[in-house]
């Protein structure tokens, strides 16, 4: 498996106001990206942003 989320969860404890968020995708990584996701990957990574962005 590629980056899986618990090697992320070192470098985020050491960036300031981080916060993990993994995509739930039967596309691992790839999800949002390479034209690889479904319409909950999508929803989720607006949520995301939308969040990031104060926009909620």
């Amino acid at each position: 498996m590629y980056f899986p989320p618990e090697d992320n969860e070192t470098e985020v404890i050491m960036m300031p106001n981080a916060e993990p968020r993994v995509i739930e995708s039967l596309y691992g990584h790839g999800a949002g990206g390479l034209g690889l996701s479904t319409q909950d990957d999508d929803d989720f990574i607006d949520h995301a942003l939308m969040e990031f962005l104060g926009q909620t």
